[in-house]
């Protein structure tokens, strides 16, 4: 899982460090099994949380990830079904489909811009260490995988579709708080609550077509493409 020959481990700040383990507790759970990887490509299996630590300040070229919910239990390997829907990736990537600048990087000072004006409460920020912030959404209590759906399909309304779609998926790869890519850091740049279910958008205010929608689009969840394969994710669920 760690080839030590490409990898190393740099000393991060007491400030950085402090956040990034704040982070993981506010993310996970001490009983829970975590994903962490330095190359998604590869298998992985679930850890304790106590041995994911560990990756505190390491670097690969790519960065170190990990999965945003846990696993159902330790050393299984990482798949949409085995993971607890308990945490929301929202990750800006590029302009969408029939923006102007489609396919344009979007900003970094928007995206916060656009997660500010949308109001959805977060409870972790992180930079990617690249173009990207992972907003990471915890619930207080875990959800079955209808509601989780239907709450990222309303989320991802509220943000009118800037969001990365292909971040519903609740075993998607996200940054490990306080790893590196390469030289820069995957810095926490803050933790605040877990949430509520209630406190994240639902169908009010949207059009009875986003409602009819919100009804269809969740059926086949258990035969939902690999979150690696985001063209075909897009495809099924029609959200472009």
């Amino acid at each position: 899982m760690w080839n030590t020959s490409q990898n190393q481990k740099i000393h991060l700040s007491q400030s950085d460090q402090s956040l990034a383990f704040k982070a993981l507790d506010t993310l996970f759970h001490p009983q829970d099994f975590v994903w962490v990887t330095d190359d998604i490509t590869r298998a992985c299996i679930s850890i304790p949380l106590a041995e994911a630590k560990r990756w505190v300040g390491r670097r690969a070229s790519n960065g170190i990830f990990l999965a945003g919910n846990p696993a159902i239990a330790q050393g299984i390997a990482r798949s949409n079904s085995a993971a607890v829907p308990r945490t929301f990736l929202i990750e800006f990537d590029k302009y969408p489909k029939g923006h102007p600048q489609e396919g344009q990087a979007i900003p970094l000072k928007e995206q916060e811009q656009i997660m500010e004006a949308s109001g959805i409460p977060w409870t972790t920020k992180i930079f990617s260490g690249g173009k990207s912030f992972h907003y990471l959404i915890s619930l207080m209590a875990p959800v079955d995988v209808k509601t989780f759906s239907q709450k990222f399909y309303w989320m991802s309304q509220r943000l009118q579709k800037m969001n990365d779609q292909a971040c519903g998926d609740p075993g998607r790869w996200s940054r490990f708080p306080g790893g590196f890519r390469g030289d820069l850091e995957q810095r926490v740049v803050e933790v605040r609550r877990t949430v509520g279910i209630a406190q994240l958008p639902g169908a009010n205010g949207f059009s009875q077509e986003a409602i009819k929608n919100d009804a269809v689009l969740f059926h086949a969840w258990g035969d939902r493409p690999k979150d690696e394969d985001r063209t075909e994710i897009i495809e099924m669920l029609h959200w472009y």
